[in-house]
């Protein structure tokens, strides 16, 4: 859908920065930003979660650590290449979410900045309610840019359902997601 949105709009409008209120699970600093960084921060993002999905999943250590301020935005890639790069990493990372001989539940973890220490299957989970967050992002860009444009449903990604609680043993969100069939996404 943020591929799809992309291409309805030009260079300018896809750099245009915009700030919009306040929204659940996204920083105060990402609230002036424009679609192509939003795709940009996505990708940066996903790249990462592809990487730490990969190794979890086969039993190594991720060299990756998420820092958030290493995954802000920087606005300066021609919109074109954000939107190619956001393509390229989609298909990474569904080639990670995919593959089947992982092990999604095993031992490992690897620590994310702000829910602490999650398994490969958790850090699947995190990438789709991510995803979300940014997809009411775009939409509000696009309202702001814009206010005549729609506002869908959202996709559900890769989890059908999704829900987090805390751990007071472990002093971190867990989360319990549900999958959509491969066949349908």
């Amino acid at each position: 859908r943020l591929l799809q949105g992309a291409a309805s709009l030009g260079d300018e409008l896809l750099r245009r920065r915009v700030l919009i209120p306040p929204l659940v699970g996204l920083e105060d600093s990402s609230r002036y930003d424009s679609y192509a960084m939003v795709l940009e921060h996505l990708t940066i993002v996903g790249d990462a979660v592809a990487r730490i999905v990969v190794d979890l999943g086969h039993g190594r250590r991720p060299a990756v650590v998420l820092r958030t301020a290493e995954v802000k935005a920087r606005g300066l890639a021609e919109p074109a290449e954000v939107v190619a790069g956001y393509r390229e990493m989609l298909a990474a990372f569904r080639h990670a979410a995919l593959d089947t001989g992982a092990e999604r539940r095993g031992p490992l973890r690897h620590e994310h900045p702000w829910f602490g220490a999650l398994d490969a299957y958790q850090w699947l989970c995190f990438a789709t309610l991510h995803q979300v967050v940014h997809l009411k992002q775009v939409r509000a860009i696009l309202r702001r840019v814009d206010p005549a444009v729609e506002s869908g449903p959202l996709p559900a990604g890769p989890c059908k359902s999704i829900a987090w609680r805390f751990s007071a043993e472990s002093g971190a969100y867990l989360s319990t997601c549900s999958w959509v069939d491969s066949s349908t996404t």
